[in-house]
């Protein structure tokens, strides 16, 4: 296996006492993702083979893992990314994280009824150093989709693909790995793949296990089935528990009548209730919760309830009402909010700008900031997939794909913004933050970078204050 930790990759002033090196990167290859294809091509250009890019270096980089896949000579191998997985942090400070392609990588093979080319995909776990304590690896043609979760145990669950030559001959695993990274347990959930995005389970206090597919299904601490909810022709976001113990989950039909709803799921697999249909778009996000019960949902578009094809962050009651919905103007909304201790609501948009929104607890405009970049990408949109992270002194951190990450004010003012990290782009991958104020992200082509910052860890105040709300993503109020 062929990796390549950078240490220490700072340029600081000699009175820091630090020694500095310089990063040499491979040239992203464009055409792994359809998201970025023509954008990366503008942006890189004058990089090639005999070229490799080498990128400034951030003085906020503590280390950066670069996939093996990564390298300027091998651009039809760069299908190895930290896309959708969101980082996990342990109680010892062990980093977790996964690497995977995405369906813009899989699905040329598929349509000639090929199975996409083995890549060393797996599941990492760091040291906060920077140091590799252990690869856990079922396969070449098994890339890990979603995100880890840390259970009450230490126990790492995570949703590994096992790729065929087709969608229809292309499985879904959920895997039990121990804290010393050895498999416990592995067991498939589905027998077709689900293109819905991130495929992260939940962790209840008591140790179940939801898992989002095909069906949604409950699994006992040991990987036994408790209960399945099976919906014909349906797909399965990444669920969150509440406080009661009651599942949330956007569910997707992906044939006629087609549409997606925001299902409740008791605790025994009876369902609560389902909203109305919320769109056809078949890309489904992942709810929070706020501290009152109210759930915060972002759609594609708002046509079912308003005619509107914008964008919405949808407001539910904790009995399935809609409260309020708050049109975006950009395309998309990708991924969960985040809500503040003063029930602020965060969240990003995929489109042509890239907007970064803070709402009020009744739906209301706070600021608004628009990522958009015309010097580094003349003519070109934006997306921002990732959840905001809320440190424990209330800046809240974003990246975009356009590969900047940013630190926000409460006030929506910039504290700061980095342009210097490895990797093409950030994706669907959500900050972490540690005790120490490192911040962890995973970027599309390759990268997972290990970030300085002024914030001792997530906020204690905020209701749910990153992706899957704890640093150990197990998606539980």
């Amino acid at each position: 296996m062929k990796e390549l930790l950078l240490a220490a990759a700072l340029l600081l002033p000699a009175s820091n006492g630090m020694a500095g090196v310089k990063l040499g990167l491979g040239k992203a290859a464009a055409d792994r993702s359809v998201k970025l294809t023509d954008r990366a091509r503008a942006k890189n250009a004058a990089n090639s083979p005999s070229s490799p890019y080498v990128p400034p270096v951030s003085s906020r980089l503590k280390w950066a893992f670069l996939a093996s896949d990564y390298n300027v000579n091998s651009p039809a191998m760069a299908g190895e990314g930290v896309d959708y997985a969101s980082p996990a942090i342990a109680a010892d400070g062990t980093v977790y994280f996964g690497t995977s392609g995405s369906f813009g990588y899989y699905s040329p093979y598929w349509a000639v009824g090929q199975k996409p080319p083995p890549l060393p995909y797996g599941v990492y776990a760091y040291h906060p150093d920077g140091t590799l304590k252990w690869k856990y690896s079922d396969g070449t043609d098994a890339p890990v989709r979603g995100s880890p979760v840390i259970g009450p145990d230490g126990t790492v669950y995570i949703v590994i693909e096992r790729l065929g030559a087709s969608e229809a001959a292309t499985s879904e695993e959920l895997h039990a790995i121990t804290a010393a990274g050895a498999q416990s347990w592995k067991v498939t959930i589905s027998t077709y793949y689900s293109e819905i995005g991130a495929l992260s389970p939940a962790v209840a206090p008591d140790g179940t296990i939801y898992v989002p597919g095909r069906d949604l299904t409950a699994f006992n601490p040991g990987g036994t089935v408790k209960w399945k909810v099976t919906w014909g022709s349906t797909y399965f976001g990444s669920p969150v528990i509440d406080s009661t113990g009651t599942v949330y989950t956007v569910n997707w039909a992906s044939a006629a009548p087609w549409g997606q709803n925001l299902s409740a799921i008791n605790p025994d697999g009876s369902v609560k209730w389902s909203s109305p249909n919320l769109g056809t778009y078949p890309i489904t996000g992942i709810p929070s919760i706020a501290a009152d019960g109210t759930l915060y949902l972002g759609i594609h578009d708002y046509l079912a309830l308003s005619g509107a094809t914008n964008a919405a962050l949808i407001a539910f009651s904790s009995t399935g009402t809609i409260k309020w919905a708050f049109p975006a103007v950009d395309f998309d909304i990708r991924m969960q909010p985040s809500i503040d201790a003063d029930g602020t609501v965060y969240f990003g948009t995929k489109g042509n700008s890239g907007i970064v929104f803070a709402l009020n607890p009744d739906g209301t405009e706070k600021w608004h900031y628009a990522t958009t970049d015309p010097v580094g990408c003349p003519g070109c949109g934006n997306d921002v997939y990732n959840t905001p992270a809320i440190g424990a002194d209330g800046i809240i951190y974003v990246a975009n794909e356009l590969n900047v990450l940013y630190a926000f004010n409460p006030d929506g003012t910039i504290k700061w913004k980095e342009t210097a990290l490895p990797g093409a782009a950030a994706g669907e991958s959500s900050a972490a933050i540690a005790p120490d104020g490192t911040l962890y992200l995973g970027k599309i082509y390759g990268a997972f970078v290990a970030v300085k910052t002024d914030s001792l860890g997530l906020s204690a105040a905020a209701q749910w204050p990153r992706f899957h709300r704890t640093n150990n993503s197990a998606g539980a109020q």
